[in-house]
């Protein structure tokens, strides 16, 4: 920059051009600093309002209720989760086989933010409803609308606020999970942790933006919650429809949002699990900020309602169909070996899977799991129908030639079959367009078998959890700190809401300090280890290869299936555990003439269910199947009985039927 007199002694039009640069840089520096100010005093009044939030959401008797609920749900959860993990690896370990079923997600992490789910469908709607509703009551909304803010900015700050209050609630959850990796020795996959606190954290938006919109459109708190859990009630009712129903009432029944958390928690990131639920609560969001002004006529709400309806609805069909997912499981559960997910992306014509099974079929189920969920996303164009059936027999279905049927149709050509797994569904359909897919190697998932117990997290869960809970809400109630002075005149304060307290407060913080002190000193005492975590080697070949054809098939001819009723194949389950237990009895007092008698009657019993087994249990049959053999060789061939080796396949069979026990009672309640 030059000073006048130098400009002065330039030609006139040097000058003149000098003198406009200058003015345009003096110009363009504040403008900067004018929109510097502007930007500093907007992000001011977002931080002041927002704290506002925070603070009226701490000091409210809601969010402190809902930690106080949660706590021992989460504890209760937490420590049955423990216990049947526990009763599993016990098992597994006895039958190495069960190894790779024995995974952290579905016995720990799952059953955990089971209590997480049942807060943000129950307990989340009241916290959220207290945000809008009672500022619409007394008028507070008005006042807040006279500031530069705009609708949109507040529903975002107090939505923020209300996942600030999320997260305060979730504190139990993430102590379980802490206990389980860093005091019982656990094993956590961080992506599956990640993947299922997103699922659960997109639920939660979606049930806020629910209570919101509930709040905006009513003009009670308590008419808006009855609006809420009428929502969150109908998604429950309309999952559980789709479930036992079929044709469109079970297309209906894929739009609840279970479906996209399930998805979540079995570690499939991406479209349509979490864009679902994001473009979902974006939409309840957008309501609530076109219904929650006052003054607009409600022909305008409608209009603009219609247009959020719209943009929503074209969201929904954009995320449905974006083949944009992620399998992050550590099993890689969502996904076929990488060799056929290359050649079925390479099949472009359109694949019609027809489905012969009922809706509370098991294998239905077992075909859901390990073929129909995957098919979406390893070819471009799938159509999947259910044919109509009715519930008679064991399995729920007809007993008709077709029942258990499964049809594929590719270009033309046409395959059926009953079976349930990939390794022989997907040779089938690539059969169908000349391929043969040699599956590249994967590593076996291990499986994290552990023994322990957390029985004593009980104390935590159960009492300082809920007596934080109770001081978090006394903490919140201080009075809030004001200025030295206010208009020039100083303002008194006293120092507690209870000044009685006032000389027991250093005493009270000290035994407070030291009892907490304690508590962590214990939690770092590694507690309930008794677990030993390896990897055993699956068990050799043996004699059972020749005849599992015969007592294990994998398919069955039309009108052979089974007609017993779960029911009764439970009562012959619990009796042959019944022959076993006695025979243990008999084995521990070298009785080998009991053990014989006892072993012949559980041998009669077997045969009796082994068509059952073969049907329900395809994967464990060869198994039970080997033990069977195993002590039928010490057992029953033989002139004198080896008591010495009757305890393995005695013990294995007890453990084999005992699991198949509990999970026929698990049918049979649900």
């Amino acid at each position: 920059m030059r000073s006048p007199e130098a400009l002065a002694l330039l030609p006139p039009s040097v000058a003149s051009a000098r003198r406009v640069s200058v003015n345009v840089d003096s110009a363009g520096n504040r403008t900067l600093r004018l929109l510097g100010l502007v930007a500093v005093r907007e992000l001011r009044l977002t931080w002041l309002l927002f704290a506002k939030e925070v603070r009226e959401l701490l000091v409210s008797r809601a969010l402190w209720s809902m930690v106080l609920i949660s706590a021992p749900l989460v504890g209760f959860s937490f420590i049955q989760a423990v216990r049947m993990y526990s009763q599993s690896s016990s098992n597994a370990f006895r039958l190495p086989q069960l190894l790779p079923n024995v995974n952290p997600l579905d016995g720990i992490i799952i059953p955990t933010f089971g209590a997480v789910y049942l807060m943000n469908t129950f307990l989340l709607p009241f916290v959220a409803i207290r945000a809008i509703g009672n500022e619409k009551q007394t008028g507070a909304l008005k006042i807040a609308l006279q500031l530069p803010i705009g609708m949109n900015r507040l529903v975002g700050l107090k939505l923020a606020a209300l996942g600030v209050g999320w997260c305060i609630a979730l504190a139990p959850t993430l102590s379980a999970l802490a206990i389980w990796a860093l005091l019982l020795g656990g094993h956590l996959s961080v992506p599956e942790l990640l993947t299922v606190l997103l699922g659960h954290a997109l639920y939660a938006f979606v049930i806020a933006g629910v209570a919101f919109l509930a709040a905006a459109i009513t003009e009670s708190s308590a008419t808006a919650a009855i609006v809420a859990l009428s929502f969150t009630l109908g998604s429950w009712i309309l999952e559980f429809a789709g479930s036992t129903g079929s044709g469109f009432l079970r297309a209906v029944a894929s739009f609840s949002l279970s479906p996209a958390l399930r998805g979540l928690e079995r570690g499939l990131l991406g479209s349509p699990t979490a864009l679902t639920l994001l473009v979902l609560g974006l939409g309840f969001v957008a309501l609530s900020v076109v219904w929650l002004p006052p003054g607009v006529s409600r022909r305008q709400k409608l209009v603009r309602s219609g247009a959020v309806f719209g943009v929503a609805a074209q969201a929904l069909l954009l995320v449905i169909q974006l083949p944009i997912f992620a399998d992050v499981s550590e099993n890689q559960r969502n996904s076929f070996n990488p060799a056929d997910m290359r050649e079925l992306r390479q099949m472009t014509k359109e694949l019609k899977v027809n489905v012969n099974l009922a809706a509370n079929d098991s294998r239905l189920a077992d075909l859901d799991r390990n073929i129909l969920s995957k098919l979406p996303r390893a070819m471009p164009h799938v159509t999947i129908t259910y044919a109509e059936t009715s519930t008679t027999s064991l399995f729920g279905g007809t007993s008709g030639a077709n029942y258990g049927l499964t049809t594929y149709t590719y270009g033309g050509k046409q395959g059926v079959t009953r079976a349930t797994t990939a390794r022989e569904v997907l040779p089938l359909i690539e059969a169908l367009d000349g391929r043969v897919v040699t599956p590249d190697p994967t590593t076996a998932y291990p499986g994290y078998p552990l023994v322990t117990s957390a029985d004593a997290a009980s104390v935590w869960f159960y009492a300082l959890l809920p007596l934080l809970a109770v001081g978090g809400w006394w903490y919140s109630q201080r009075v809030p700190r004001l200025p030295t002075a206010v208009a020039g005149v100083p303002v008194a304060r006293s120092a507690t809401r209870l000044p009685w307290l006032s000389p027991y407060l250093p005493g009270v913080r000290r035994t407070a300090l030291a009892v907490g002190g304690v508590f962590v000193a214990i939690q770092l005492i590694p507690y309930g280890r008794s677990h030993t975590n390896f990897a055993v080697a699956p068990p050799s070949a043996g004699p059972v290869l020749g005849v599992t054809d015969q007592y294990c098939p994998r398919t069955f001819a039309p009108g052979a299936e089974s007609t017993m009723s779960l029911g009764a194949f439970r009562t012959q389950v619990t009796g042959m555990l019944g022959d076993l237990d006695s025979a243990q009895h008999a084995l521990a007092a070298n009785d080998a003439l009991t053990l014989r008698a006892q072993y012949s009657q559980l041998a009669v019993a077997y045969a009796g269910v082994s068509k059952e087994l073969a049907e329900l249990y395809p994967v464990r049959c060869p198994r039970l199947l080997a033990d069977r053999l195993d002590g039928d060789a010490v057992i029953l061939v033989p002139a004198t009985v080896n008591l010495t080796a009757a305890a393995a396949p005695i013990a294995a069979l007890r453990a084999g039927l005992s699991g198949i026990s509990t999970e026929l009672s698990s049918r049979i309640q649900q």
